[in-house]
């Protein structure tokens, strides 16, 4: 089981240096008067702890400028567990809680695609810090976004009862949005066929659009399908490539 914790300012730490130490320090040579910097001070930490021991760390805070998102890290025995993508999204929804239009990270290299899963993209060119090549990425909140079609049918327990329609779609519409702030709903239907509902949506990626379809599941459909939608353009554009 694992449990996340969030810390702000110099409060747990150690904690953090621990974990930041054994990976940034440690496994990629950096020197530690440049891997602790006055940022630690101001922003707000987290410790993602596995089976009680903390594994994971990361942090988001305001420069004057930008807010970033930094230092997260992973000890090499808990990797490929899906920590890294769970700590940057809890910053991202973070973030996104205060208020964040615009998100940037100092990327390494290497670990660019892993950021553009989760809805960044890449700005300007390859750049070295700390002996490292590094690139700049920007998620910005309703940016970079793909639109998805939700189509629900509801179980046939809950579509005995039209009208509770109205208090489970706001329940359901508050589980998205407390689970999934970075949604954006479009449009929705009522369907007279297959399926009840028809929702137009923009998320980040295809694991957000699975967490919606699954909240559906959760709260009374017997189906839920999330559909990407490729604007025609784009998709006369693929095409071509094929």
């Amino acid at each position: 089981m694992y449990k996340i914790i969030f810390i702000k300012g110099k409060e747990g730490l150690k904690i953090a240096y621990m974990i930041r130490r054994e990976v940034f320090v440690k496994e990629q040579g950096i020197e530690e008067s440049i891997e602790i910097d006055k940022f630690d001070d101001i922003a707000t930490h987290i410790i993602l702890y596995y089976d009680g021991k903390p594994v994971g760390t990361g942090r988001f805070y305001y420069d004057g400028k930008d807010y970033r998102l930094g230092r997260i890290a992973v000890l090499k025995e808990y990797r490929g567990k899906g920590f890294g993508k769970l700590i940057t999204k809890e910053l991202i929804k973070y973030a996104l809680k205060k208020n964040a239009e615009r998100i940037v990270i100092h990327s390494q290299k290497y670990l660019e695609d892993f950021y553009k899963s989760l809805g960044f993209k890449s700005v300007g060119k390859v750049f070295m810090e700390a002996g490292i090549p590094h690139i700049k990425m920007v998620y910005e909140k309703g940016g970079f976004m793909a639109t998805y079609i939700l189509l629900t049918k509801l179980s046939p327990e809950v579509s005995k009862h039209m009208k509770d329609r109205a208090g489970i779609g706001k329940k359901w519409i508050k589980r998205v949005r407390e689970k999934c702030p970075e949604v954006k709903f479009i449009a929705h239907y009522a369907l007279l066929g297959p399926y009840d509902f028809l929702d137009i949506y923009e998320a980040p990626n295809e694991e957000v659009a699975a967490k919606v379809s699954m909240i559906s599941l959760s709260l009374g459909a017997s189906k839920a399908e999330s559909w990407t939608a490729i604007p025609y353009r784009r998709f006369l554009e693929l095409v071509k490539e094929i």
